[in-house]
């Protein structure tokens, strides 16, 4: 004869007899009197067919340790780094530094070097970073795009460049030991391929104390002996653009934004300068750098002009000035510019 199906209220005594003799198989048949083997059966047969209720406190689970850290303690992680966020986002709204010099400073802003690039001059900026290093009180400020740094698509490029991009990190490393820099802004180029780590790295690797490695963007509080202090805003680029005044971002950054005596800026590899007296009795400066490549195939495709005066402009800053026009004044000839710095801090002794 077939055996009669498996009930639920004989699995149910089944596993009732095996709970109340601890888990003795043969303690539980012989309560139930029944063949040890027969029992056996009849448990691993419920057990197969999924019809043995156990009830939950049959069962000791252990408890699975939780790997993330306690919710108390994400709160105060986060806390503390929302903390230091907003520390340094105060510290870069105006980076204050001391000179302690009475005399005229220049700051050197210069312009995108591109330096792997083929169409870069790198005699010339060699030469200058050279010059700016040995000049006493000359200071370089770079306002980005060190290398050209392709990504993506554009990293079919290199292809058609002779330089590796591991020789232009090696060539940043060269500028950056002949001119301990000011302060170096990074641009579009500088962030692509989590370009602010290696560009920190290099500044690092050269040796420098550089403190102020920046997206984007710096603003610098120069304060002189005797309490006068003059405003740098110096970005990659300043947004706004027309085609009838090449500092157009940098002029309206003076109107809406902050009211710095400075604007300058770099990126569209082309030179503007432009000054206009403000309101609070100082005179706007803002300029535009062109750097030091040459030429692309881009701009002969959109037939752009060529609009240069020099790849890096020199800012004369003296506060003892007589004339409000005359505190900054622009030098376009970098070794011009380190002579009469040098006379002027002559003088000043």
């Amino acid at each position: 004869m077939p055996a009669h199906p498996l009930s639920q209220a004989d699995a149910d005594e089944a596993a009732a007899a095996l709970k109340e003799c601890g888990g003795n198989v043969s303690e539980a048949a012989r309560h139930l009197g029944m063949h040890r083997a027969t029992f056996r059966n009849r448990l691993e047969n419920a057990k197969r067919r999924g019809v043995v209720r156990i009830p939950a406190d049959e069962l000791d689970i252990p408890v699975a340790p939780d790997p993330n850290e306690p919710i108390h303690e994400l709160i105060a992680r986060k806390s503390a780094r929302f903390d230091r966020e907003e520390e340094a986002r105060a510290f870069h709204k105006l980076v204050r530094i001391g000179v302690r010099s009475p005399g005229p400073v220049i700051i050197a802003a210069v312009g995108d070097p591109h330096v792997d690039d083929d169409r870069c001059d790198i005699g010339r900026l060699v030469e200058d970073m050279e010059l700016i290093g040995k000049t006493q009180g000359m200071y370089a400020l770079h306002l980005g795009d060190l290398t050209n740094n392709w990504v993506g698509r554009l990293g079919r490029l290199y292809a058609h460049q002779s330089t590796k991009a591991s020789d232009g990190i090696r060539l940043a490393e060269h500028i950056f030991k002949l001119a301990p820099p000011l302060a170096v802004v990074a641009g579009n180029h500088d962030l692509w391929n989590e370009g602010m780590s290696w560009l920190n790295f290099c500044v690092k690797q050269a040796g420098v104390e550089a403190k102020l490695v920046q997206a984007h963007g710096v603003r610098l509080e120069l304060a002189f002996p005797g309490g006068r202090s003059i405003r740098i805003h110096a970005r990659h680029d300043f947004p706004g653009h027309s085609q009838f005044n090449p500092n157009h971002g940098l002029v309206k950054e003076h109107l809406f934004g902050f009211r710095d005596h400075i604007n300058i800026a770099g990126h569209k590899h082309i030179d503007a300068v432009s000054g206009a007296p403000s309101p609070e009795g100082f005179i706007h400066w803002a300029f535009r750098v062109s750097g030091y490549k040459a030429m692309e195939d881009y701009a002969v495709s959109i037939n752009a002009k060529e609009r240069k005066m020099a790849p890096t402009v020199a800012l004369l800053i003296d506060v003892s000035a007589r004339h409000q026009a005359e505190v900054v004044k622009p030098f376009w000839c970098l070794e011009a510019a380190a002579d009469y710095l040098t006379f002027k801090r002559r003088k000043a002794a």
